[in-house]
């Protein structure tokens, strides 16, 4: 016999295509990787804390940040920024991600939020400098990697921060 739906069984069916709808949302974003803070950085694909590939987050989702700007390339006072804004007393380099090993790259799907960045060198954070979005121009070969200075650390000649 056909029983027709009540206001238990639509309410039911509303509920699980709610449910649904929100487990879709979240595959979708965490297969990018959310973020919270607008504007926030880090750094990614090292297995260190003070150096990897510069990632921005914008609308939600992490992205690189292109370096190789003919009009405005990278410079040591973007690094500097990036380097205070996460903690540390400043930058000892930068390099583009094609000279990084291959699993420090960016994943397949990253989204590039950032083609050209101008700092003065005095910004708290990569927000507060000259940014222009990726047009789409900028390949992950050119997404920018930085390796930061420990607070109170020195540096060696090889590079080595030593406390």
């Amino acid at each position: 016999a056909y029983r027709r739906p009540g206001k238990t069984q639509s309410m039911k069916t509303l509920l699980w295509a709610c449910l649904l709808l929100v487990l879709d949302d979240i595959t979708t974003i965490h297969a990018q990787e959310a973020c919270l803070f607008e504007g926030a950085v880090r750094l990614q694909g090292l297995p260190t804390f003070d150096a990897g590939r510069v990632e921005f987050c914008k609308d939600g989702v992490w992205g690189t940040v292109c370096g190789d700007s003919v009009l405005t390339p990278w410079s040591e006072k973007n690094g500097q920024v990036v380097c205070r804004d996460l903690g540390y007393s400043g930058a000892l380099n930068s390099i583009l991600q094609n000279r990084l090993p291959l699993e420090a790259r960016a994943p397949t799907g990253t989204p590039i939020h950032i083609r050209r960045v101008f700092c003065l060198g005095h910004e708290d954070s990569l927000g507060d400098c000259f940014l222009t979005d990726n047009n789409g121009t900028c390949t992950h070969d050119q997404d920018v990697a930085i390796t930061c200075r420990s607070v109170g650390g020195e540096t060696g000649e090889d590079g080595d921060v030593r406390l």
